[in-house]
């Protein structure tokens, strides 16, 4: 899912290195995994917008919570 500026304020992610006032709101790339009770069980962010968690690690994280 991809959320929009609240909500990405909402956990902290906002990108403070975004200058540009049209830029604003743009994230960390991040991967969380909350739970069905709102507990944040996993939480990836990184700096580099190039990189992202694999789709295994998720997988894997998930299988952990079940």
């Amino acid at each position: 899912m991809c959320d929009g500026e609240p909500v990405i304020e909402s956990y902290g992610l906002t990108n403070p290195d975004v200058s540009r006032e049209s830029m604003k709101g743009i994230p960390h790339p991040a991967t969380m995994i909350i739970d069905k009770q709102g507990k944040v069980r996993f939480v990836n962010v990184w700096v580099d917008y190039r990189q992202r968690t694999s789709p295994e690690k998720i997988i894997e994280e998930l299988k952990q919570i079940q």
